[in-house]
């Protein structure tokens, strides 16, 4: 079998050799492609010729046929995405369960072909698959809440007002102990809610970032910190005073006067992300008297993020109670508290 190249239309044509004995033959794009058609068909019967009585090479060929999907789908682009469609809806939803491997690849890569395809075929074709996937077990779901912002941004409004819905649903998780998991979905959240007018985030996103300020696990409540401040940021920048004051008012009831110190410890860090982003006037308008009067806190965990805070703040505002706590901390009794009312600390990864 040979391939020669037609200067005609810049396709690959198969030429049979006089000394074959027998011709194979392949079906040809029904669209103008880069690729042979003979590679496509090989591609996309990784999918179709499956081993019955050998599952496991099944399941690494097919592993390996969604890993490279994205690829396959960007090379022919969105033109030949209808010689792919029925490779993935075979591969998203007509394996058995137990190929989880498989839809943890495609979830993952989800948000990557809805950009290749566009909305109108994201719409037809990958909502289904999608919605499979928040109902799936926990290490598909977190393959598809990575980047799910990012898919949200191919789909119709109406589909966004759909996911509002199942926001409890995606966040459920089987096993209690995967707080990576929680922590993926609070980091996602500060990005879910720019999709969203200011009412729909505060009816239902915010309730989820606030819970989330309270896991157990300080990684979620740190990427919850950072999702709460970008909300705060946005309803001031968007002049919401009702969402921003209440959301305060939660902030100060909840943490700054709780008896808990870890709750009391949250409320500096929140301030802190606050400073991070450079929202000094919402520190100083809305939080900065409760974070004051954190700083003869009892628990010296506490003191030392208000140090900071305060450490950061000094050279932003003009404020003679700021300078007077930083200077108590600075010579607090406990040798951390001193540090980091004395030194800047490094900025976590969001991930970290």
């Amino acid at each position: 079998m040979v391939y020669s190249f037609s200067q005609k239309d810049d396709t690959l044509d198969l030429a049979s050799d006089s000394s074959d004995m027998e011709t194979e033959s392949f079906s040809a794009p029904s669209v103008s492609s880069p690729v042979p058609g003979a590679l496509i068909d090989c591609y996309t019967n990784m999918a179709s010729n499956l081993d019955e009585n050998n599952p496991r090479a099944d399941d690494d060929i097919l592993t390996h046929c969604a890993y490279a999907f994205p690829g396959v789908v960007y090379t022919l682009g969105k033109d030949s995405w209808q010689l792919l469609r029925n490779t993935y809806l075979t591969l998203a939803e007509n394996l058995p369960h137990s190929m989880s491997n498989v839809r943890q690849t495609l979830a993952c890569s989800l948000h990557e072909i809805a950009h290749v395809i566009g909305p109108e075929l994201t719409q037809q074709d990958l909502i289904h698959p999608f919605n499979n996937f928040i109902y799936d077990i926990d290490s598909v779901k977190i393959g598809l809440l990575k980047n799910l912002s990012k898919f949200l941004q191919h789909v119709s409004p109406r589909h966004r007002q759909e996911l509002l819905q199942q926001m409890k649903e995606i966040q459920k998780c089987e096993d209690r102990k995967n707080w990576r998991y929680r922590q993926t979905f609070a980091s996602q959240l500060a990005h879910l809610s720019t999709l969203y007018t200011t009412k729909e985030v505060f009816d239902h996103i915010e309730p989820i970032v606030v819970n989330l300020t309270m896991d157990h696990v300080y990684q979620v409540r740190y990427a919850s910190f950072r999702a709460l401040s970008k909300l705060l940021d946005r309803y001031k920048s968007e002049s919401e005073m009702e969402y921003y004051n209440e959301t305060c008012d939660m902030a100060r009831e909840k943490f700054a006067e709780s008896k808990k110190c870890t709750f009391r410890q949250s409320y500096a860090l929140i301030c802190l992300e606050l400073i991070r982003q450079e929202r000094y006037d919402i520190v100083e308008t809305s939080f900065l008297e409760s974070l004051l009067s954190l700083a003869t806190d009892k628990t010296p965990n506490v003191r030392l993020w208000v140090g900071q805070c305060l450490l950061l703040l000094q050279d932003k505002i003009k404020n003679e109670k700021v300078d007077e706590c930083l200077k108590r901390l600075q010579s607090d009794s406990d040798h951390d508290v001193k540090h980091y009312a004395i030194h800047v600390a490094p900025t976590p990864d969001a991930d970290s």
